[in-house]
């Protein structure tokens, strides 16, 4: 059986972040969206990876941007 995860990575440079992860969505062997976003922008300068329940990372995602937003 292929156990499906989720790959995030961050590479650090001179210049700055690269932030890259895959788009699958899946539930156990089920691939239920083959184009996800898992990259959310908080800030102009903050972006949030997000790995695990979708509706869960996405909801936290949004309440940390909304906090931010209230601090600029």
């Amino acid at each position: 059986m292929l156990a499906f995860q989720t790959s995030i990575m961050a590479v650090e440079f001179d210049g700055g972040v690269v932030v890259g992860a895959d788009s699958r969505t899946s539930m156990g062997v089920y691939v239920s969206n083959r184009v996800t976003d898992k990259l959310t922008r908080v800030t102009d300068h903050i972006y949030c990876c997000r790995s695990g329940s979708a509706a869960d990372t996405q909801a936290i995602a949004d309440i940390v941007a909304s906090h931010m937003e209230l601090l600029e």
